[in-house]
């Protein structure tokens, strides 16, 4: 179904009413799932950071390959109850409790963590459990990561402010950019780094961003190309491809 379309046509695709940055792993996947191993491979698209969404049933390998601990889907399934227990004692409209739709696997290198995207309206807020914690002779404390977790979201909601004109003017700049670039790329993912449950909030305005574009790659392939702890508007504006996209478009043109 997306053989014929260009980059806007896509992600308009993919995305149906939901805006880009709202987009999650099972709603990219379909496409990704439909490229050929050239457009994804050494790591040229990022999609490892997007990941791949959680059917909801499987058990997880957390951490690296030589030390990983198994997390059961139960676990897992005990977590989202939890975390949407507690966040539904805050009694704040802009906290939406996680479902089983927001849990995603990221596999980067040897490691491989479970990031909990939290909705808080105005952006997505990434929570990982990457194991150097959760790791130990009892296991993993369920109760303790969905407290710490549901603490964590509470910090990035005191300083909602910091971070929504931070990302308001990523967003923007990326749009500029693509928009800039014409009909060789669109945007299709922006979202913060994943952050892991045990670390502190105030350095939320100061993360990286991870942010993809659907391209035209050197095969002539509509595929997702990317970057990695993105941190700055001027970074966005000079995404490595922009040049090389833009004389593509002309030329298309």
């Amino acid at each position: 179904m997306f053989g014929k379309l260009n980059g806007t046509e896509i992600v308009a695709t993919i995305a149906g009413d939901q805006t880009y940055w709202r987009l999650g792993a099972a709603d990219l996947q379909r496409w990704v799932k439909s490229l050929p191993p050239s457009a994804t491979q050494d790591n040229v698209s990022r999609v490892e950071w997007v990941g791949e969404a959680w059917d909801g049933s499987s058990d997880v390998i957390i951490g690296e390959r030589s030390w990983g601990r198994e997390m059961k889907a139960a676990d897992i399934v005990s977590l989202l109850r939890k975390l949407r227990s507690g966040i539904g004692t805050l009694g704040n409209e802009l906290i939406v409790p996680p479902e089983i739709s927001n849990v995603r696997i990221c596999r980067i290198a040897s490691n491989s963590v479970l990031v909990v995207d939290f909705d808080l309206v105005d952006f997505i807020l990434p929570i990982a459990i990457d194991g150097s914690r959760a790791i130990g002779k009892r296991g993993f404390s369920i109760s303790a990561i969905a407290a710490q977790m549901v603490e964590f979201v509470k910090g990035a909601d005191a300083i909602r402010p910091a971070i929504v004109d931070r990302e308001a003017g990523m967003r923007r700049a990326l749009e500029e950019t693509t928009a800039e670039i014409g009909h060789a790329a669109a945007p299709l993912w922006m979202r913060l780094g994943h952050v892991s449950y045990y670390d502190d909030p105030k350095h939320l305005p100061e993360m990286g961003y991870v942010l993809l574009l659907t391209t035209i790659n050197e095969n002539l392939v509509w595929a997702p190309t990317g970057s990695e702890r993105i941190h700055t508007v001027q970074e966005v504006h000079d995404h490595p491809g922009r040049q090389l996209l833009s004389g593509l478009s002309h030329v298309e043109g």
